[in-house]
C-alpha cells in the first residue's frame, strides 16, 4: 500500500514524475500510475485500488488537470472515500464546479514550495489537520 496517490494530467508527467521521484527520497510511498499498473490488468479498478489504499490524494492542478474527466473522477473518488487531499498548483486555473465541492477550504501549495508540500505530507502522517497548522501563504484563488 501506498500512502500517496499523486493525480494528474498526461501534459504534466513530467512534474508528477519529478514530484513522486522527490517525495520517495523524503521516505513517502507513492503510487502514480507510470509504474502501478501492469499488462492485462484493468486499468480503472487499479486506480480505485491505489486510491482505497493511500491515506492522501495529492491533486497537480493544471488547466489540463481541471479539464480531465478521469483527474476530476479520482478527486471525486478520494472525497468520497474521505482520504486526505493535497492540492498543489502547477499553473492557476479557476476551479470547474467538479472539482470546488472537494477542495473548498483546503490550503492549496505551490509545486515548486517543496518544503511547504513535505511539511503538510508528514502532519498528514501524524494524525494533524494541516490546513490548521500550515502558515497562511499567498496563495491566489483558484
Amino acid at each position: 500500500m501506498a500512502e500517496l496517490f499523486i493525480s494528474y494530467s498526461k501534459h504534466n508527467r513530467p512534474q508528477a514524475l519529478e514530484l513522486a521521484r522527490e517525495l520517495r527520497a523524503e521516505g513517502f510511498s507513492v503510487w502514480i500510475d507510470q509504474g502501478g499498473i501492469e499488462g492485462a490488468q484493468n486499468w480503472s479498478a487499479k486506480i480505485v485500488e491505489g486510491i482505497s489504499e493511500c491515506s492522501t490524494l495529492i491533486l497537480l492542478i493544471s488547466p489540463e488537470a481541471v479539464a480531465s474527466r478521469n483527474v476530476a473522477r479520482e478527486v471525486h473518488i478520494a472525497f468520497e472515500k474521505g482520504k486526505s487531499i493535497l492540492p498543489v498548483i502547477i499553473e492557476k486555473v479557476t476551479l470547474p464546479a467538479n472539482f470546488e465541492y472537494s477542495l473548498a477550504g483546503l490550503q492549496r501549495l505551490y509545486y515548486h514550495d517543496r518544503p511547504a508540500i513535505i511539511r503538510a505530507l508528514e502532519l498528514l502522517r501524524s494524525g494533524v489537520d494541516a490546513t490548521e497548522q500550515l502558515p497562511q501563504r499567498d496563495v491566489p484563488e483558484l
